[in-house]
């Protein structure tokens, strides 16, 4: 195993510990503070404390939208997931929770979008 394999392996461990982390809930709410990578902060400690300052409030938004718990549960690992992958790109911490939010009830809605697709053709299926 080469560096480059090390550290996407460490980088896979981090994120499926964070989303084990997620089936707790226990979570403190704190006031949005800095967040987003610094020169003094670590990444993974940065995007540690916004994984678990927002993961409960998206989960319940998810929940609220599609009324389904292992789904919601699915979709806001999601969410965090594709942030992991494009977190050095975000440029402010200001326009992080408005992207977790968005993203989240955009694929709620996909869900939901799927969900009706997969009734209509089991519908039709079961009429033939």
């Amino acid at each position: 195993m080469n560096i480059i394999d090390a550290k996407e392996a460490d980088l896979d461990d981090f994120v499926v510990s964070l989303l084990r982390y997620s089936k707790s809930y226990h979570y403190k709410i704190r006031p949005i503070n800095r967040i987003m990578k610094t020169k003094t902060e670590d990444k993974y400690t940065c995007f540690e404390s916004l994984f678990k300052m927002h993961y409960a409030r998206l989960y319940y938004y998810a929940c609220n939208i599609i009324n389904d718990t292992i789904s919601a549960e699915d979709i806001v690992e999601d969410v965090f997931s594709s942030l992991w992958e494009k977190y050095d790109s975000i440029q402010s911490e200001a326009s992080v929770l408005p992207l977790l939010y968005s993203s989240t009830r955009s694929r709620c809605i996909d869900f939901l979008r799927h969900q009706e697709v997969k009734g209509r053709f089991q519908e039709s299926f079961s009429q033939h």
